[in-house]
Protein backbone atom coordinates (compact mmCIF):
# COMPACT_ATOMS: atom_id res chain seq x y z
CA UNK A 1 0.00 0.00 0.00
CA UNK A 2 1.57 3.30 -0.91
CA UNK A 3 1.17 6.16 1.33
CA UNK A 4 2.17 9.36 0.32
CA UNK A 5 4.81 11.15 2.44
CA UNK A 6 1.97 14.23 3.12
CA UNK A 7 0.73 11.23 5.65
CA UNK A 8 3.49 8.71 6.70
CA UNK A 9 6.07 11.54 7.41
CA UNK A 10 4.02 14.38 8.44
CA UNK A 11 5.83 16.28 10.51
CA UNK A 12 2.61 16.84 13.04
CA UNK A 13 2.25 13.07 13.72
CA UNK A 14 5.85 12.39 14.27
CA UNK A 15 5.23 14.70 16.98
CA UNK A 16 2.30 13.93 18.40
CA UNK A 17 0.51 17.15 18.07
CA UNK A 18 -2.75 18.57 16.12
CA UNK A 19 -2.59 20.67 13.10
CA UNK A 20 -3.72 23.90 14.67
CA UNK A 21 -0.86 23.55 17.45
CA UNK A 22 1.06 26.71 18.02
CA UNK A 23 5.13 26.86 17.76
CA UNK A 24 5.20 26.99 21.58
CA UNK A 25 3.18 23.36 21.66
CA UNK A 26 5.42 22.15 18.90
CA UNK A 27 8.54 22.83 20.50
CA UNK A 28 7.13 21.23 23.85
CA UNK A 29 5.91 18.50 21.73
CA UNK A 30 9.21 17.90 20.46
CA UNK A 31 11.03 18.02 24.15
CA UNK A 32 8.86 15.46 25.23
CA UNK A 33 9.24 13.20 22.34
CA UNK A 34 13.15 13.65 22.98
CA UNK A 35 13.08 12.37 26.50
CA UNK A 36 10.82 9.40 25.57
CA UNK A 37 13.00 8.55 23.21
CA UNK A 38 15.84 8.45 25.36
CA UNK A 39 14.12 6.31 28.11
CA UNK A 40 13.08 3.67 25.47
CA UNK A 41 9.34 4.72 26.41
CA UNK A 42 7.97 5.21 23.13
CA UNK A 43 5.19 3.09 21.19
CA UNK A 44 2.52 3.96 18.63
CA UNK A 45 -0.88 4.54 19.50
CA UNK A 46 -4.24 5.08 17.72
CA UNK A 47 -3.42 8.57 17.95
CA UNK A 48 -0.97 7.77 15.07
CA UNK A 49 -3.29 5.75 12.56
CA UNK A 50 -1.16 3.20 12.64
CA UNK A 51 -2.42 2.07 9.00
CA UNK A 52 -0.34 4.93 7.72
CA UNK A 53 2.77 3.00 8.28
CA UNK A 54 5.30 3.38 11.05
CA UNK A 55 7.11 6.37 12.29
CA UNK A 56 10.43 5.88 12.66
CA UNK A 57 10.88 8.37 15.89
CA UNK A 58 14.30 8.92 16.36
CA UNK A 59 16.40 12.33 16.96
CA UNK A 60 17.22 12.23 13.58
CA UNK A 61 13.19 11.87 12.80
CA UNK A 62 12.35 14.45 15.34
CA UNK A 63 14.56 17.30 13.98
CA UNK A 64 13.31 16.60 10.18
CA UNK A 65 9.91 17.12 11.58
CA UNK A 66 10.82 20.39 13.00
CA UNK A 67 12.76 20.99 9.85
CA UNK A 68 9.42 20.51 7.73
CA UNK A 69 7.59 22.68 10.00
CA UNK A 70 10.21 25.53 9.59
CA UNK A 71 9.48 26.13 5.83
CA UNK A 72 5.88 27.50 5.54
CA UNK A 73 5.19 25.81 2.40
CA UNK A 74 5.66 22.42 3.85
CA UNK A 75 4.07 23.33 6.97
CA UNK A 76 0.74 24.78 5.11
CA UNK A 77 0.82 20.98 3.53
CA UNK A 78 1.62 18.92 6.89
CA UNK A 79 -1.37 20.73 8.38
CA UNK A 80 -3.71 20.38 5.16
CA UNK A 81 -2.71 16.35 5.65
CA UNK A 82 -3.60 16.18 9.42
CA UNK A 83 -6.11 16.24 11.94
CA UNK A 84 -6.86 19.66 13.91
CA UNK A 85 -7.73 19.32 17.43
CA UNK A 86 -11.38 17.77 17.40
CA UNK A 87 -13.99 20.44 18.12
CA UNK A 88 -16.39 17.57 18.44
CA UNK A 89 -14.64 16.76 22.03
CA UNK A 90 -16.08 20.36 22.82
CA UNK A 91 -19.37 19.55 21.30
CA UNK A 92 -20.92 16.38 21.57
CA UNK A 93 -20.78 15.25 17.75
CA UNK A 94 -20.58 17.77 15.28
CA UNK A 95 -20.38 21.49 15.90
CA UNK A 96 -23.40 23.85 15.76
CA UNK A 97 -23.94 26.00 12.49
CA UNK A 98 -23.25 28.91 14.46
CA UNK A 99 -19.81 27.77 15.43
CA UNK A 100 -18.36 27.95 11.63
CA UNK A 101 -14.27 27.87 12.41
CA UNK A 102 -15.37 24.58 14.28
CA UNK A 103 -17.46 23.34 11.64
CA UNK A 104 -15.31 23.68 8.99
CA UNK A 105 -12.51 21.52 11.00
CA UNK A 106 -15.14 19.05 12.00
CA UNK A 107 -15.23 19.07 7.63
CA UNK A 108 -11.86 18.85 7.61
CA UNK A 109 -11.07 15.87 9.65
CA UNK A 110 -14.06 13.95 8.69
CA UNK A 111 -12.95 14.32 4.79
CA UNK A 112 -9.45 13.26 5.88
CA UNK A 113 -11.24 10.42 7.86
CA UNK A 114 -12.34 9.35 4.37
CA UNK A 115 -9.01 9.53 2.51
CA UNK A 116 -7.38 7.50 5.26
CA UNK A 117 -9.81 5.22 4.93
CA UNK A 118 -9.54 4.83 1.36
CA UNK A 119 -5.99 4.03 1.77
CA UNK A 120 -6.68 0.79 3.17
CA UNK A 121 -9.19 0.18 0.23
CA UNK A 122 -8.13 -2.01 -2.72
CA UNK A 123 -9.00 -1.24 -6.18
CA UNK A 124 -11.40 -3.62 -6.98
CA UNK A 125 -15.12 -1.70 -7.20
CA UNK A 126 -15.81 -1.14 -4.17
CA UNK A 127 -12.73 0.23 -3.01
CA UNK A 128 -13.00 2.52 -5.84
CA UNK A 129 -16.11 3.94 -4.70
CA UNK A 130 -14.61 4.51 -1.49
CA UNK A 131 -12.30 6.61 -3.00
CA UNK A 132 -14.88 8.56 -5.16
CA UNK A 133 -16.60 9.48 -1.98
CA UNK A 134 -13.41 10.30 0.01
CA UNK A 135 -11.95 12.69 -3.22
CA UNK A 136 -15.34 14.23 -3.29
CA UNK A 137 -15.78 14.91 0.34
CA UNK A 138 -12.03 16.34 0.49
CA UNK A 139 -12.70 18.44 -2.50
CA UNK A 140 -15.94 20.26 -0.91
CA UNK A 141 -13.39 21.24 2.60
CA UNK A 142 -10.54 21.94 -0.32
CA UNK A 143 -12.75 24.82 -2.02
CA UNK A 144 -14.44 25.82 1.28
CA UNK A 145 -13.09 29.61 1.58
CA UNK A 146 -14.31 29.21 5.29
CA UNK A 147 -10.97 27.08 5.40
CA UNK A 148 -8.78 28.23 4.34
CA UNK A 149 -9.75 31.53 6.06
CA UNK A 150 -8.96 29.09 9.08
CA UNK A 151 -5.69 27.86 7.87
CA UNK A 152 -4.48 31.20 7.62
CA UNK A 153 -6.13 32.49 10.79
CA UNK A 154 -3.69 29.32 12.80
CA UNK A 155 -0.91 30.27 10.87
CA UNK A 156 -0.85 34.03 12.00
CA UNK A 157 -1.58 33.06 15.50
CA UNK A 158 1.02 30.72 16.15
CA UNK A 159 3.74 32.77 15.99
CA UNK A 160 5.45 31.17 13.20
CA UNK A 161 8.28 32.65 11.49
CA UNK A 162 8.64 33.03 8.65
CA UNK A 163 4.33 32.74 7.87
CA UNK A 164 3.32 31.54 5.04
CA UNK A 165 2.01 33.92 2.52
CA UNK A 166 -1.32 34.30 1.24
CA UNK A 167 0.19 33.58 -1.92
CA UNK A 168 1.71 30.08 -0.65
CA UNK A 169 -2.06 29.10 0.66
CA UNK A 170 -4.02 29.71 -2.58
CA UNK A 171 -0.91 27.70 -4.24
CA UNK A 172 -1.70 24.90 -2.00
CA UNK A 173 -5.03 25.16 -2.24
CA UNK A 174 -5.07 24.70 -6.03
CA UNK A 175 -3.13 21.49 -5.86
CA UNK A 176 -4.93 20.14 -2.76
CA UNK A 177 -7.13 17.35 -4.54
CA UNK A 178 -4.77 16.83 -6.91
CA UNK A 179 -2.01 15.61 -3.59
CA UNK A 180 -5.06 13.30 -2.25
CA UNK A 181 -5.20 11.82 -5.52
CA UNK A 182 -2.00 10.96 -5.66
CA UNK A 183 -2.04 7.09 -4.47
CA UNK A 184 -4.53 6.69 -7.21
CA UNK A 185 -1.94 7.66 -9.84
CA UNK A 186 0.93 5.63 -8.26
CA UNK A 187 -1.76 2.64 -8.07
CA UNK A 188 -2.59 2.85 -11.52
CA UNK A 189 1.09 3.20 -12.84
CA UNK A 190 2.08 -0.41 -11.21
CA UNK A 191 -0.86 -1.70 -12.54
CA UNK A 192 -0.05 -0.61 -15.47
CA UNK A 193 3.66 -1.57 -14.89
CA UNK A 194 2.29 -5.42 -13.82
CA UNK A 195 0.25 -5.35 -17.25
CA UNK A 196 -2.82 -5.18 -15.46
CA UNK A 197 -5.24 -3.79 -17.67
CA UNK A 198 -8.03 -4.47 -15.21
CA UNK A 199 -6.97 -2.46 -12.28
CA UNK A 200 -5.84 0.51 -14.78
CA UNK A 201 -9.10 0.38 -16.48
CA UNK A 202 -11.29 0.81 -13.04
CA UNK A 203 -8.91 3.34 -11.80
CA UNK A 204 -8.92 5.48 -14.58
CA UNK A 205 -12.48 4.73 -14.57
CA UNK A 206 -12.77 6.52 -11.53
CA UNK A 207 -10.58 9.25 -12.06
CA UNK A 208 -12.75 10.34 -15.38
CA UNK A 209 -15.78 10.42 -13.00
CA UNK A 210 -13.85 12.97 -10.65
CA UNK A 211 -13.25 15.15 -13.65
CA UNK A 212 -15.48 17.84 -11.95
CA UNK A 213 -13.76 18.07 -9.26
CA UNK A 214 -10.37 19.88 -10.95
CA UNK A 215 -8.20 19.79 -14.21
CA UNK A 216 -6.47 17.12 -11.88
CA UNK A 217 -8.01 14.37 -13.24
CA UNK A 218 -7.16 15.25 -16.72
CA UNK A 219 -3.02 15.73 -15.66
CA UNK A 220 -3.68 11.79 -13.89
CA UNK A 221 -5.48 10.05 -16.64
CA UNK A 222 -2.01 11.55 -18.41
CA UNK A 223 0.49 10.44 -15.74
CA UNK A 224 -0.75 6.96 -15.49
CA UNK A 225 -1.28 6.25 -19.31
CA UNK A 226 1.95 7.85 -20.26
CA UNK A 227 4.43 5.33 -19.82
CA UNK A 228 1.85 3.35 -22.17
CA UNK A 229 1.42 5.73 -24.49
CA UNK A 230 4.83 6.26 -25.00
CA UNK A 231 5.85 2.85 -25.52
CA UNK A 232 2.98 2.73 -28.46
CA UNK A 233 4.28 5.53 -30.23
CA UNK A 234 7.76 4.30 -30.24
CA UNK A 235 7.18 0.70 -31.92
CA UNK A 236 5.07 2.84 -34.18
CA UNK A 237 7.82 4.95 -35.27
CA UNK A 238 10.39 2.04 -35.31
CA UNK A 239 8.33 -0.13 -37.48
CA UNK A 240 7.54 3.11 -39.83
CA UNK A 241 11.35 3.89 -40.41
CA UNK A 242 12.89 0.55 -40.67
CA UNK A 243 10.30 -1.11 -43.02
CA UNK A 244 9.18 2.08 -44.73
CA UNK A 245 12.33 2.98 -46.69
CA UNK A 246 12.90 -1.09 -47.43
CA UNK A 247 10.00 -0.59 -50.48
CA UNK A 248 11.25 -0.85 -53.94
CA UNK A 249 9.04 2.24 -55.46
CA UNK A 250 9.17 0.50 -58.99
CA UNK A 251 6.46 -0.28 -61.24
CA UNK A 252 7.68 -3.76 -61.65
CA UNK A 253 8.81 -4.19 -57.96
CA UNK A 254 5.57 -6.49 -56.80
CA UNK A 255 7.79 -9.58 -55.87
CA UNK A 256 10.49 -7.81 -54.46
CA UNK A 257 8.20 -5.82 -52.06
CA UNK A 258 5.94 -9.05 -51.11
CA UNK A 259 8.19 -9.71 -48.45
CA UNK A 260 9.03 -6.60 -46.57
CA UNK A 261 5.16 -6.05 -47.04
CA UNK A 262 4.71 -9.42 -44.95
CA UNK A 263 7.07 -8.19 -42.87
CA UNK A 264 4.96 -5.04 -42.16
CA UNK A 265 1.71 -6.63 -41.90
CA UNK A 266 3.68 -9.38 -39.20
CA UNK A 267 5.02 -6.55 -37.17
CA UNK A 268 1.48 -4.49 -37.10
CA UNK A 269 0.02 -7.72 -35.76
CA UNK A 270 2.41 -8.35 -33.06
CA UNK A 271 3.66 -5.46 -31.71
CA UNK A 272 1.40 -2.64 -33.26
CA UNK A 273 -2.01 -4.26 -32.63
CA UNK A 274 -1.86 -5.50 -29.49
CA UNK A 275 -0.53 -2.03 -28.03
CA UNK A 276 -3.32 -0.27 -29.73
CA UNK A 277 -5.45 -2.41 -28.17
CA UNK A 278 -3.98 -2.02 -24.13
CA UNK A 279 -4.87 1.91 -25.17
CA UNK A 280 -8.42 0.93 -26.16
CA UNK A 281 -9.06 -0.78 -23.49
CA UNK A 282 -7.50 1.49 -20.47
CA UNK A 283 -8.18 4.89 -21.64
CA UNK A 284 -12.10 6.18 -21.61
CA UNK A 285 -13.13 5.77 -25.42
CA UNK A 286 -13.16 9.93 -26.37
CA UNK A 287 -9.87 10.30 -24.75
CA UNK A 288 -7.57 12.33 -26.96
CA UNK A 289 -4.47 9.58 -27.19
CA UNK A 290 -7.15 7.18 -28.50
CA UNK A 291 -7.70 8.94 -31.66
CA UNK A 292 -4.04 10.16 -32.15
CA UNK A 293 -3.16 6.15 -31.53
CA UNK A 294 -5.34 4.63 -34.27
CA UNK A 295 -3.63 7.28 -36.67
CA UNK A 296 -0.35 6.49 -35.30
CA UNK A 297 -0.82 2.49 -35.87
CA UNK A 298 -2.80 3.34 -39.40
CA UNK A 299 0.34 5.18 -40.76
CA UNK A 300 2.78 1.87 -39.86
CA UNK A 301 0.48 0.48 -42.88
CA UNK A 302 -0.37 3.55 -45.15
CA UNK A 303 1.79 5.26 -47.34
CA UNK A 304 2.27 8.05 -49.66
CA UNK A 305 1.69 9.05 -53.39
CA UNK A 306 5.34 7.87 -54.11
CA UNK A 307 3.93 4.18 -53.16
CA UNK A 308 1.26 3.96 -55.54
CA UNK A 309 3.28 1.66 -57.80
CA UNK A 310 1.57 -1.54 -59.40
CA UNK A 311 4.04 -3.55 -57.49
CA UNK A 312 3.48 -2.32 -54.25
CA UNK A 313 -0.11 -2.29 -54.46
CA UNK A 314 -0.33 -5.86 -55.53
CA UNK A 315 1.82 -6.99 -52.98
CA UNK A 316 -0.07 -5.37 -50.13
CA UNK A 317 -3.30 -7.23 -51.88
CA UNK A 318 -1.90 -10.71 -52.13
CA UNK A 319 -1.57 -10.45 -48.61
CA UNK A 320 -4.78 -9.63 -48.09
CA UNK A 321 -4.26 -5.71 -46.96
CA UNK A 322 -5.80 -2.97 -48.65
CA UNK A 323 -3.38 -0.48 -49.46
CA UNK A 324 -4.13 3.06 -48.36
CA UNK A 325 -1.91 4.92 -50.17
CA UNK A 326 -2.34 8.23 -51.81
CA UNK A 327 -3.24 8.18 -55.12
CA UNK A 328 -1.16 9.79 -57.90
CA UNK A 329 -2.69 10.70 -61.14
CA UNK A 330 -0.20 13.05 -62.50
CA UNK A 331 0.57 12.29 -66.33
CA UNK A 332 -0.31 8.47 -64.75
CA UNK A 333 -3.01 5.85 -64.20
CA UNK A 334 -3.00 5.16 -60.40
CA UNK A 335 -2.53 1.84 -59.56
CA UNK A 336 -5.16 2.25 -56.50
CA UNK A 337 -9.15 1.66 -58.30
CA UNK A 338 -12.21 1.86 -56.83
CA UNK A 339 -11.60 -1.25 -55.09
CA UNK A 340 -9.69 0.68 -52.42
CA UNK A 341 -11.38 4.18 -52.46
CA UNK A 342 -15.14 3.09 -52.86
CA UNK A 343 -14.54 2.65 -48.92
CA UNK A 344 -15.34 4.97 -46.21
CA UNK A 345 -12.27 4.06 -44.27
CA UNK A 346 -10.46 5.33 -47.77
CA UNK A 347 -11.15 8.47 -47.28
CA UNK A 348 -10.79 9.32 -43.86
CA UNK A 349 -7.38 8.16 -43.78
CA UNK A 350 -6.27 10.38 -46.94
CA UNK A 351 -8.32 13.60 -44.88
CA UNK A 352 -6.29 12.60 -41.93
CA UNK A 353 -3.01 11.78 -43.02
CA UNK A 354 -2.89 15.74 -43.93
CA UNK A 355 -3.04 17.52 -40.36
CA UNK A 356 0.54 17.29 -40.34
CA UNK A 357 0.50 19.16 -43.76
CA UNK A 358 -1.74 21.73 -42.56
CA UNK A 359 0.33 22.34 -39.14
CA UNK A 360 3.59 23.31 -41.51
CA UNK A 361 1.42 25.19 -43.85
CA UNK A 362 0.15 27.78 -41.38
CA UNK A 363 3.74 28.02 -39.65
CA UNK A 364 4.61 29.36 -43.30
CA UNK A 365 1.93 31.84 -43.88
CA UNK A 366 0.02 32.64 -40.50
CA UNK A 367 3.41 32.53 -38.41
CA UNK A 368 5.38 33.80 -41.30
CA UNK A 369 7.93 30.88 -40.69
CA UNK A 370 8.42 30.42 -44.17
CA UNK A 371 11.33 32.77 -43.98
CA UNK A 372 13.06 32.75 -40.49
CA UNK A 373 13.49 36.16 -38.73
CA UNK A 374 16.32 35.11 -36.75
CA UNK A 375 19.87 33.52 -36.91
CA UNK A 376 21.16 31.01 -34.66
CA UNK A 377 19.62 27.82 -33.38
CA UNK A 378 18.78 29.24 -29.96
CA UNK A 379 16.69 32.20 -31.53
CA UNK A 380 14.90 29.87 -34.64
CA UNK A 381 14.09 27.19 -31.95
CA UNK A 382 12.39 29.51 -29.89
CA UNK A 383 10.64 31.32 -32.56
CA UNK A 384 9.16 27.63 -33.84
CA UNK A 385 8.40 26.45 -30.68
CA UNK A 386 5.87 30.11 -29.91
CA UNK A 387 4.36 29.25 -33.53
CA UNK A 388 3.78 25.54 -32.53
CA UNK A 389 2.63 26.97 -29.47
CA UNK A 390 0.12 29.07 -31.12
CA UNK A 391 -1.18 26.42 -34.04
CA UNK A 392 -2.16 24.64 -30.80
CA UNK A 393 -3.64 27.14 -29.58
CA UNK A 394 -6.04 27.61 -32.85
CA UNK A 395 -6.73 23.89 -32.93
CA UNK A 396 -8.44 23.64 -29.53
CA UNK A 397 -10.42 26.41 -30.16
CA UNK A 398 -11.72 25.30 -33.38
CA UNK A 399 -11.82 21.85 -32.03
CA UNK A 400 -14.28 23.32 -28.80
CA UNK A 401 -16.34 24.85 -31.20
CA UNK A 402 -17.01 22.07 -33.06
CA UNK A 403 -17.75 19.93 -30.25
CA UNK A 404 -20.08 22.91 -28.48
Amino acid sequence: MFVPDTLNRNAFRVLRVSADATLSEIHKAAGAMRRAVALGIVSTTEVDVPLLGEIPRTEAAIRAALGRLENPTQRLKDRLFWFCAAPESRTGGAPHRANEPDRTLWSHNEALRGLVAALGAGWDNAGLSLWTQAIRAWHKVVSDDAYWGNALEIEQQGDFEPTAFPSEIDGLRDEAVQLAAEPLVVSGRDALARDDSSTVRRILGAITGLSDTGRWAVIATHDIAAPAIESFRRKCRAVHEELGSQIIRDEHAGERNKSTCGAEINRFRSEIEPGLNQLIQILPPNHPAVQESREKAALCLSANRGYDTRGFVAATRELNVTPHVAQNNSNRRSAIDGRTTRHEGYEVSQRKRKRVEEVFGWMKTVALQRKTRFRGADWVGWMFTLSAAAYNLVRMRNLQTATA
